[in-house]
């Protein structure tokens, strides 16, 4: 079974009632617990820039998941389960906030995700698919790009071309962030969206794949 199905249910619709948070809200949650080990309610408020209700949401059902406890004075943590689900999200993709947009565009702003062995994608979906799931999720375009021995490459329709002169996939290959065969999700975006949606668009985009791909 997909392990990452359990993020479904979290952001699933109730009553008709579809939740505010997304699946970057999720993992953004769980990444905050794992690093702080406690939160109050208020700290995920302004991390995740989201209302009360909506937290108060999502903190209930993660608990109901059995992924957080919850406890006074200590606020949220995340349980063994939580902490197992967060460490398998990590194994599999690698989140980069802001990348350079030098050599793609000029007024915008790039964030990515990495897939770690993510040229499996490719067998189940093409790039005009994940594409366009990026621009579903609120970027304006995406770039998809596939590492080969250290060498970058983007994907097409006909078959792949060697990517030279983008800032962005050489700041990920110098920072070690990509092995053979890793995929790298960029998602565009206009300067006058807010750097955490540019980067939730990303990161939903690259989860709701992981999903329904297995």
């Amino acid at each position: 079974m997909n392990k990452l199905k359990v993020l479904s249910k979290v952001i699933e619709s109730k009553g008709g009632i579809k939740p505010q948070f997304t699946f970057y809200h999720v993992v953004k949650a769980m990444e905050l617990l794992k690093e702080n080990e406690s939160l109050g309610r208020h700290h995920l408020m302004r991390e995740l820039m989201l209302g009360e209700a909506s937290v108060k949401t999502l903190i209930r059902r993660l608990k109901e998941l059995n992924l957080v406890e919850t406890s006074r004075p200590y606020g949220t943590r995340l349980t063994s389960l939580g902490l197992e689900l967060v460490n398998y999200v990590n194994s599999l993709i690698k989140m980069l906030p802001e990348l350079p947009k030098e050599g793609l565009c000029v007024k915008c702003r790039l964030s990515g995700v990495v897939v770690k062995e993510g040229s499996t994608l490719l067998t189940r979906y093409d790039v005009l698919k994940i594409r366009d799931l990026v621009v579903r999720h609120g970027a304006e375009g995406a770039v998809i790009i596939l590492f080969k021995d250290s060498v970058a490459y983007m994907p097409t329709s006909t078959g792949e071309e060697l990517v030279k002169d983008l800032k962005a996939v050489e700041h990920v290959l110098k920072s070690g962030y990509v092995t053979n065969n890793d995929l790298l999700i960029i998602a565009i975006c206009g300067e006058e969206l807010p750097h955490q949606l540019c980067y939730a668009s990303a990161v939903n985009a690259v989860i709701d794949i992981l999903v329904h791909a297995f």
